[in-house]
């Protein structure tokens, strides 16, 4: 398949949109204080990482998006 510049793909059809992105890391924080609150620090340090690399995924995306990638 051709490869196209993600500002040419319609948002509603690239594979993560912001209401995506919005929605996980949401769940990935709620998950991260629940675990906290339970006293299971090392897990809840687990999901932050996983929720920061999400960030950092979605980073990359704008960043390409607006870079014309």
């Amino acid at each position: 398949m051709a490869r196209k510049p993600l500002r040419e793909i319609p948002r509603s059809q690239q594979p993560l949109s912001f209401d995506s992105y919005a929605l996980l890391y949401g769940r990935l924080d709620a998950a991260a204080d629940r675990f906290a609150d339970i006293g299971l620090n090392d897990l809840a340090t687990e999901m932050e990482a996983v929720r920061d690399r999400l960030a950092r995924a979605w980073a990359a995306i704008t960043t390409a998006e607006r870079e014309g990638r």
